[in-house]
């Protein structure tokens, strides 16, 4: 097992939400042993005001959202005052419908400790397209 070791980090694709459960119980296992990738500075959780330096690679950023903002019909959820250069998660209408017909609405994280996992792009600052729900982990609510 890759996740056990610390060789590999859980990318959610799956429709099987328990099987994801169970993974990222299992990395976060191996993250708090330091095992593996996890030992190593540049595979650490990324604060969300420190974002930038995860550009153009998968990783996991953590933060609390300061803000929620519906633009074209996407969702962003900003961790920083300023949109154009702090990190952002966002996704499109049909998934936030989707995943608040499931119970969970991204409206309402406001104010909540995140950890986003994905590929990290330089879009207006640090911002990761959310595609799967098991993207985002609540840490903490407010």
């Amino acid at each position: 097992h890759l996740i056990t070791m610390g060789a590999a980090r859980v990318a959610p694709q799956s429709d099987n939400l328990e099987l994801i459960d169970q993974l990222l119980a299992t990395e976060e296992a191996a993250r708090a042993a330091r095992k593996g990738l996890w030992a190593l500075p540049a595979y650490r959780v990324f604060d969300a005001d420190k974002a930038g330096a995860a550009v153009g690679r998968f990783h996991l950023i953590e933060g609390k959202v300061r803000r929620i903002a519906k633009v074209k019909g996407r969702t962003y959820i900003n961790f920083g005052a300023d949109y154009k250069t702090d990190f952002t998660a966002s996704a499109g209408a049909r998934l936030y419908r989707k995943w608040a017909g499931q119970g969970f609405d991204l409206a309402s994280l406001t104010d909540a400790r995140l950890r986003i996992r994905g590929f990290v792009e330089a879009i207006n600052g640090p911002s990761i397209a959310l595609t799967h729900r098991r993207q985002i982990e609540v840490l903490a609510r407010e």
